[in-house]
């Protein structure tokens, strides 16, 4: 003769219990399961910001420049303390307008300063940046100068120039 067991109040309320921590648990892992095994957005984003942009296609360093074009005139990559100006000459490749294109600059592996400058013309060939000499002394520290440039947060090139 079989006996039926009674489920108590308290035995229902676990079963039920449990039930809802195991299909909660499904809801709550598998999505997070699933998003490990396919790439998100933020991975390809990362992925993408590895590869250079390719818009900077030469860097040059020059005393003077056209003021109109941004064209070096007087190539150079040694400068002595005294040059009112150093320009960053950089040759574009199919920039947009409101392309920004930052810099910064390093003297003997420390932080000097940083800037940018943001594309204002239509198919530019070439953009600047000038450093002058500053007031009242007119010289500028001796040593060599590393500046990284970035494209739109990007890093596009590092070149160097030479001050003594």
């Amino acid at each position: 003769m079989n006996k039926k067991i009674p489920l108590s109040v308290g035995a229902i309320a676990f079963l039920v219990l449990a039930f809802f921590i195991g299909l909660g648990g499904y809801f709550i892992l598998y999505p997070k399961v699933q998003s490990l095994l396919k790439p998100t957005r933020n991975a390809i984003t990362i992925e993408r910001r590895s590869v250079k942009p390719g818009i900077v296609a030469e860097v040059v360093f020059a005393k003077s420049i056209d003021l109109q074009t941004s064209k070096p005139l007087v190539l150079s990559s040694t400068f002595v303390k005294t040059d009112e100006d150093i320009y960053m000459v950089l040759t574009l490749n199919n920039v947009s307008v409101g392309t920004r294109i930052e810099f910064v600059r390093y003297r003997n592996s420390k932080y000097v300063d940083h800037g940018s400058v943001e594309i204002v013309k239509p198919k530019a060939q070439y953009t600047n940046i000038n450093w002058m000499a500053k007031p009242p002394l007119g010289k500028r520290p001796a040593g060599e100068y590393l500046i990284k440039v970035y494209t739109n947060g990007k890093l596009e090139t590092a070149s160097s120039y030479t001050v003594t």
